[in-house]
């Protein structure tokens, strides 16, 4: 018998999966230093809905949407150990997203343009990987 035939199970860490508590034990943020009220009501009400099929989260224009689907991405990925996609119309949206992703130190991963960037936190199961339409449709 070799070792590779040894099948070995790590046990799984508790994961968060409530968006708010994901936010507050995030220990870097960069600027941001809460969330906005609108944020909290929108994930608060994700996570009620969040066994139905389709849920939309709606907010206005400057209100915080990308932290919200990043924190909405990293519950579903912590919850199913699976892994998820995070899609933006554009490269340039994806470097934001991503940006903001690194600025609260949340785990995730890029692929654009036909280039990886942290690929290990997708395959690991530990963060979303934020990507483009074109990637996701080609």
């Amino acid at each position: 018998m070799s070792l590779k035939s040894l099948k070995i199970r790590l046990p799984q860490s508790q994961r968060l999966v409530h968006p708010h508590q994901i936010f507050e034990r995030l220990t870097l943020r960069g600027p941001i230093s809460s969330l906005w009220s609108p944020q909290a009501e929108a994930l608060q009400s994700w996570h009620e809905n969040r066994q139905k099929p389709d849920v939309v989260v709606q907010m206005n224009t400057g209100g915080g949407k990308t932290l919200v689907g990043l924190l909405i991405a990293q519950s579903i990925t912590n919850e199913t150990f699976g892994k998820t996609l995070y899609v933006c119309p554009t490269n340039q949206l994806v470097e934001q997203t991503a940006e903001i992703a690194e600025h609260c130190n949340l785990n995730y991963s890029t692929y654009a343009s036909g280039r990886w960037t942290k690929p290990e936190n997708f395959e690991s199961n530990t963060g979303p990987c934020i990507t483009n339409y074109a990637a996701v449709f080609n």
